[in-house]
């Protein structure tokens, strides 16, 4: 496919040098976000939507949190005041965003760099100029490139490029490619243009069309989606899918997706039918349409969920992993639906510690098993 006008690589250097001067001068416009956070901390019913950080042992915890179902409301009048409230603020909920940018170097390594790509002269306008990204550079010219779209409140200096990072360390020597795509108006990209779905999924197309043209042309790419991001994942997946070629060599790994934010809205509010719903959400993510459109192709599938999620629940994935791999059921454990087809439950995991220990360790596993990288650890295991 043809490469996006505009498309083109504006800057990519070390991330100790180049800490944006454009990102510190947004810094003083990130306070609003304590005030969405706080909006969504209200509705969800005190529970903090935040992205909550800590550090574990060298490890991020990062909260990626859609929406925490609270009691439904016990009667219409209230349910309507709730559907009303949801409405008006429901950007603020589906995009809590981090008030500050974090440097890609602090959790993904000296190998990671802050790279920024030139956003397409027609793209729509909330995706702002340009597109940051957290870059890992394959180290061989067989290695896959992973690109990956994280989680609503997380951002690609956190989850993303500690993911790059445990994924390269895990697949020496060959160290996969790793590309966290930052989404408008988030992290690095603070300030340059808004979150919406239209301006996620355009962010997402031109960030693996430079990927697939530039950054890893010979390569063979995958999409991998963290909640949230299972969502531009599905959405360039299927874009790709109408070029047979291209939708060979483009796998997705889904980890802890939804099926659509009508759905999880219905999770919110099971008093109020899901007809009524779907026409008050902005921002549809329907993830069930686009594993439609991609279930006839050639392209792989893995789908990994935690059997204890608490925002997501499971039955989301498993139900996602049933209508890619064509209406097959699910059984408690992994299973194979085809030989490129894939469920995974992770027994006891939830929705923020899915990268942590002591899951985090199967799920790098599961995606280097499912691009054919065998790591060192695992190959010394099978010698003996």
């Amino acid at each position: 496919s043809s490469r996006p006008q505009g498309a083109r690589r504006r800057r990519a250097q070390d991330d100790h040098a180049s800490q944006p001067a454009r990102a510190e001068a947004e810094l003083d416009a990130a306070a609003g976000d304590d005030a969405e956070c706080a909006l969504a901390t209200t509705l969800r019913g005190g529970e903090k939507s935040a992205h909550r950080q800590r550090e574990c042992d060298g490890r991020v915890d990062s909260s990626s949190v859609i929406v925490s179902p609270p009691t439904s409301p016990a009667c219409p009048g209230a349910a309507a005041i709730t559907l009303g409230t949801l409405y008006i603020s429901q950007r603020a909920l589906i995009f809590p965003r981090p008030a500050r940018p974090e440097a890609v170097t602090t959790y993904g390594g000296p190998e990671a760099r802050l790279l920024v790509i030139d956003a397409p002269e027609d793209a729509p306008r909330d995706v702002g100029g340009s597109i940051a990204c957290a870059w890992f550079p394959p180290a061989t010219k067989d290695a896959p490139v992973l690109v990956y779209f994280h989680g609503n409140a997380d951002q690609i200096g956190w989850g993303g490029a500690f993911l790059g990072r445990q994924l390269r360390e895990r697949s020496a020597p060959a160290k996969v490619g790793f590309l966290a795509v930052e989404y408008p108006g988030y992290g690095y990209a603070h300030g340059a243009g808004a979150p919406t779905e239209r301006s996620i999924y355009a962010t997402a197309k031109t960030a693996v069309e430079y990927a697939r043209t530039e950054l890893a042309a010979g390569h063979r790419v995958a999409l991998v989606g963290q909640s949230l991001g299972c969502a531009p994942a599905l959405e360039v997946a299927a874009t790709l899918a109408a070029d047979d070629d291209a939708a060979a060599h483009t796998d997705v790994v889904l980890l802890s997706p939804f099926l659509s934010i009508a759905d999880m809205a219905a999770e919110l509010l099971p008093v109020v039918p899901k007809p009524l719903l779907r026409p008050l959400v902005r921002d549809a993510f329907d993830n069930v349409r686009n594993a439609d459109k991609l279930r006839p192709t050639q392209a792989g599938t893995l789908v990994v969920h935690g059997t204890r999620d608490e925002v997501v629940p499971f039955r989301h994935g498993r139900d996602l992993a049933d209508r890619l791999a064509g209406g097959g059921s699910s059984s408690s454990s992994s299973r194979t639906s085809g030989p490129r087809r894939r469920f995974v439950p992770l027994a006891g995991a939830g929705h923020n510690d899915l990268l942590s220990p002591p899951y985090g360790d199967a799920v790098a596993r599961e995606i280097l098993d499912f691009v054919a990288v065998e790591d060192d650890a695992r190959m010394t295991r099978q010698r003996q």
